[in-house]
């Protein structure tokens, strides 16, 4: 288990754990994000397990007794001992779509081309932002809503990208220590390969070199034939390099884990 490979996961953890608020359980570095009022299995989803510390049936137990029936993914990171992905398939866990970890250093700046200007908000436009995610990811209000307490909150870096007076794209970046973490991006639909998240992404790398961080981490789901790549693409014209891929492992249907 390596010190680099434990901070890429760590800052997504401490950034999920913050987003959620109330509504994530933690139990040493692992991170419970849990919404069982969302059908939404990569909403409600386990961050950290194995990597601080060696992964243990009473971790799993906690787990399953956290989420009861609701239907959720663990995320398991390379690093992360035992073999957790072992440890699952024996509970009825089975592998779902797996995401890539990215990483590259906040040291170089990004200075992309885009008729849109971002900009960095305060709580006065967290509407606007909820609004953003909500359309720009096809959720349900709920989903989006619980990170609108997000913009102006201290840790997080969250911005929109508009064309004219018209909010268009959001993405958020969160720092811990010399890491940062970017996620939350979305655009509306009407308005995508416009750059907006590219204009969204430089002023976010920006704010992490400016907040002390030396790496700047983030994932999205796996290049695979009949998915959508946008995410993937942008983030290597953004001079992210692919870390790993971290498979996802889903809960089994029924009432409980076993």
């Amino acid at each position: 288990m390596t010190a680099a490979a434990v901070g890429l996961e760590t800052v997504e953890a401490e950034a999920v754990a913050d987003a959620f608020g109330p509504d994530a359980q933690r139990a040493g570095g692992v991170v419970c994000a849990l919404r069982a009022d969302i059908d939404e299995i990569y909403i409600n989803r386990v961050l950290g397990l194995g990597v601080a510390a060696p992964a243990t049936d009473g971790e799993l137990d906690w787990i399953a007794d956290t989420y009861g029936s609701v239907r959720h993914t663990v995320a398991v990171a390379p690093c992360a001992q035992p073999d957790v992905a072992a440890m699952l398939r024996d509970r009825g866990y089975e592998p779902g779509y797996a995401w890539v970890k990215f990483q590259r250093s906040a040291a170089v700046p990004f200075e992309p081309a885009s008729d849109l200007r971002a900009e960095r908000i305060g709580s006065e436009r967290s509407e606007q932002y909820v609004a953003v995610l909500a359309a720009g990811f096809g959720l349900v209000p709920e989903a989006a809503a619980m990170l609108g307490w997000l913009p102006g909150r201290p840790g997080w870096g969250c911005y929109l990208a508009y064309a004219g007076d018209l909010p268009v794209a959001g993405a958020a970046v969160f720092i811990h220590g010399e890491h940062a973490w970017l996620g939350q991006a979305a655009t509306l639909p009407e308005h995508r390969r416009r750059g907006g998240q590219s204009v969204l992404m430089a002023a976010r790398i920006a704010e992490a070199r400016a907040g002390g961080a030396a790496v700047i981490v983030t994932e999205t789901g796996e290049h695979a034939d009949g998915r959508p790549a946008h995410s993937y693409r942008n983030l290597l014209r953004a001079g992210f390099e692919p870390a790993y891929v971290r498979p996802n492992y889903v809960s089994p249907i029924g009432d409980a884990v076993a």
